[in-house]
């Protein structure tokens, strides 16, 4: 294979590309070009496209398989991404797979990776992995133990994680891996933590039990190996645990279509990050605005041109569009737009309006943003504003809306009960305003649709962690929902 077509299989394939990976170590220095320009953007907070984020994913294992340590310097500055990005792009395996980077691409002194762990910028991930990795050096005989055993002893005694962090569980596993029984009064403390209480009696004999090996034999690398903690030599082999998840059918749910949506769940993540990105100023509507607004402009009496609108996406001007990275990046940003535009439009043209994007907290935000993207979008059609109704908030039809709105808008504010009562109602709200706007259009239907598809996966959680919601409090089950 060719290194363009190696490239060429690593971006696109939908499974694991398991001959251009392993043609490719024969080819990393050349590929190592690419990788390091896509892990610099990713640094620099590009939103790289699935295509690119498939591309750096696959190409850091082939790196590493050939040992290539002048990527060391960008992988270090990926560990100190947020915590979102890391996941975003290594994905459910980021821990173990971080690790085996770090082991095959570390170039630095020992000394290094234990700074990394104390560093306040990196995340609970990639401190897990770091965790991970240094007891494996340790076992390996290539960093002195002593320092590991320094490194966990002050991490733990000036607790550099909050109680909720499973960085603490990584602090777990390298303390028994590595063999360091001076530290047990340690563990014993930090079994105290909040992040363990789900620990059982069963699953702390585990960890004394580990510990119990790694100190009569400190050599035996078995456990670690066991768990998959070591260098990457088969970038194949390296990513088995992707291969299982795709036998299992995991990732059907955030790449399967649902066609009311018009994007699949992986692109609605995509896509809300993108418009929270350092590439899109802060007057962006968010995704749950873009879906209001897109469903006023769909639903109401005037015909609205995108070059009338696009710019209100944005912050309202032309200077305001994003800094899109490349043509290809600004292309797949408007085609998702338009192919939920055309399933708002396509729903509500057969009376079966598309579920709305709204992100449930179950607080009394929950539809604020996609009601005030409404109200904005019903300013653009002057047929409306003529009756004056709109303005005046006194079109009855718009009234749930206008409680969804907020008492800045509505002029009291609603109970929690009322407000699920609207967010229920919505799609019958969608299709009386359309029906009573727009000659011809489908009456609303006597019930309304249920709501059940998840959404928002990548928002931060609403409890302050600066975690997702569905790795935080959304991993209880009672995820975000679409209406």
């Amino acid at each position: 294979m060719t290194l363009d077509d190696i490239i060429h299989e690593l971006r696109t394939s939908t499974g694991v590309p398991k001959e251009a990976m392993r043609a490719g170590v024969a080819e990393a220095p050349a590929l190592r070009l690419r990788i390091d320009a896509l892990a610099a953007k990713l640094v620099d907070g590009v939103w790289l496209v699935p295509e690119d984020e498939q591309l750096l994913f696959y190409g850091l294992n082939v790196l590493a398989a050939e040992r290539d340590t002048a990527i060391w310097p960008r992988l270090a500055d990926i560990l100190k991404l947020p915590d979102a990005d890391i996941d975003r792009t290594f994905g459910d395996g980021a821990v173990e797979t971080l690790a085996r980077l770090i082991l095959s691409c570390h170039a630095g002194a020992p000394s290094e990776l234990p700074a990394l762990v104390a560093d306040p910028a990196v995340d609970w991930r990639a401190k897990w992995a770091l965790f991970q990795a240094i007891a494996r050096l340790a076992i390996d005989g290539r960093i002195d133990r002593a320092l590991v055993a320094n490194t966990l002893s002050r991490f733990e005694r000036e607790e550099m994680a909050d109680e909720d962090s499973l960085a603490w569980i990584g602090w777990i596993d390298a303390m028994s891996h590595a063999g360091l029984a001076d530290l047990e009064p340690a563990l014993h403390r930090v079994w105290q933590k909040r992040v363990c209480a789900h620990h059982t009696d069963a699953d702390r004999a585990e960890t004394l039990r580990i510990l119990a090996a790694a100190v009569a034999d400190p050599n035996d690398s078995h456990e670690l190996d066991r768990h998959g903690i070591r260098a990457i030599d088969d970038p194949v082999e390296a990513l088995r645990w992707v291969e299982r998840i795709q036998e299992m059918g995991s990732g059907e749910g955030d790449h399967a279509s649902d066609p009311r949506m018009g994007l699949t769940e992986y692109e609605v993540d995509w896509l809300c990050g993108f418009l929270t990105s350092r590439q899109v100023r802060d007057t962006a509507m968010s995704l749950e605005m873009v879906d209001g607004f897109f469903t006023a402009l769909i639903a109401g009496p005037d015909a609205i041109r995108p070059s009338t609108y696009l710019d209100a996406i944005w912050g309202g001007a032309e200077r305001d569009a994003p800094a899109f990275d490349t043509k290809e990046q600004a292309e797949y940003v408007m085609g998702l737009l338009m192919r939920r535009w055309n399933a708002i439009a396509e729903g509500i043209m057969i009376g079966d309006p598309a579920p709305a994007l709204i992100i449930d907290f179950g607080d009394t935000l929950t539809g604020q943003d996609w009601a005030d993207g409404f109200l904005l979008g019903l300013d653009y059609h002057e047929s409306l504003a003529a009756s004056g109704k709109i303005e005046k908030h006194t079109d009855r039809l718009i009234e749930p809306i206008l409680a969804l709105a907020g008492p800045e808008v509505y002029g009291s504010r609603i109970s929690a009960s009322r407000r699920e009562k609207i967010l229920d109602d919505l799609p019958d709200t969608i299709l009386r305003c359309a029906a009573a706007w727009r000659p011809g259009a489908v009456a609303a239907p006597g019930t309304a649709p249920a709501r059940s598809v998840k959404v928002g996966r990548n928002d931060p959680c609403p409890c302050g962690s600066g975690k997702k919601y569905k790795k935080c409090c959304g991993g209880s089950g009672a995820g975000p929902v679409v209406h």
